[in-house]
């Protein structure tokens, strides 16, 4: 039978192929996000989880399993 040969890949961290075009991408990506942000009408995430966590509380308070009553203590 063949035998089976692992060859191991040379891997760069991408910083040491294009030092410059991850500052590139990332500058472009800030400015396409302060545009959107400005332009249109974003959601706060950070309201909209609070939100969500707080409606899920109260939906588990309400639905919760009564707290068994020990009469022996």
């Amino acid at each position: 039978m063949g035998k089976i040969v692992k060859m191991k890949c040379h891997k760069t961290p991408k910083s040491d192929c294009f030092p410059y075009l991850e500052s590139i991408v990332h500058k472009e990506w800030t400015c396409c996000g302060i545009y959107i942000s400005q332009n249109y009408d974003v959601p706060n995430l950070k309201k909209l989880a609070n939100t969500a966590l707080f409606k899920a509380k109260q939906i588990e308070e309400r639905y919760r399993k009564p707290k068994k009553r020990d009469d022996d203590n």
